[in-house]
């Protein structure tokens, strides 16, 4: 999958506390995101609103990663993904939060 310029938001993965996101692989994505998050927007705690699911909007106009947001998930591998920015951000690409068995395990840090 090939997405150019698409909103603030890219990849959010969420599932409950005691209840994970399993056995999902992300493989030859390619995401050109627009950039211009803030290091505010990078230390945003996101509620679990539970009742709000799936929503993709649900927790506002931007997320804590420009590229991929991922809490409550267990064995999740990305392989050949990709992100590309438009202009600079002061997010990181990825955070990872209450996540087991994810592939690559330096996916986090930016090794993708």
């Amino acid at each position: 999958m090939t997405a150019k310029n698409i909103g603030i938001i890219g990849i959010l993965i969420n599932g409950l506390p005691g209840y994970p996101v399993a056995a999902l692989t992300l493989e030859n994505i390619q995401l050109e995101l627009p950039g211009g998050g803030t290091a505010k927007d990078a230390q945003k705690q996101l509620p679990e609103k539970e009742k709000a699911y799936p929503e993709y909007d649900m927790f506002g106009k931007t997320l804590p990663a420009y590229g991929i947001y991922a809490r409550h998930i267990n064995g999740v591998n990305f392989q050949n993904v990709q992100l590309h920015l438009l202009t600079p951000d002061a997010r990181p690409a990825t955070v990872l939060i209450d996540a087991t068995d994810v592939t690559p395990p330096n996916f986090a840090a930016g090794k993708y």
